[in-house]
């Protein structure tokens, strides 16, 4: 699994449902970049290390979406925008 233990509960179903249906209409997931999270971040978080930026495209929107990560590599939060 990708999302850790703490995260994945807390996926509330209207965002699952979106996701979902984004990914069935998907043209591009594009990767954008990736930051690490250091001092000068506000994050309440001390455990996430990085963000990891996404471009999705459908066929007639745009969404980013924020993949806040963990040393292992799991995601300790995602976030989406159109």
């Amino acid at each position: 699994p990708m999302l850790t233990a703490e995260y994945a509960p807390r996926i509330t179903p209207e965002f699952r449902e979106t996701t979902a249906s984004n990914l069935k209409s998907l043209l591009t997931f594009e990767f954008l970049g990736r930051e690490k999270i250091g001092d000068y971040h506000f994050m309440l978080d001390r455990s996430l290390t990085e963000v990891r930026y996404f471009k999705l495209t459908t066929g007639s929107r745009t969404y980013y979406y924020h993949f806040r990560c963990l040393d292992d590599g799991k995601f300790g939060a995602i976030f989406s925008e159109e």
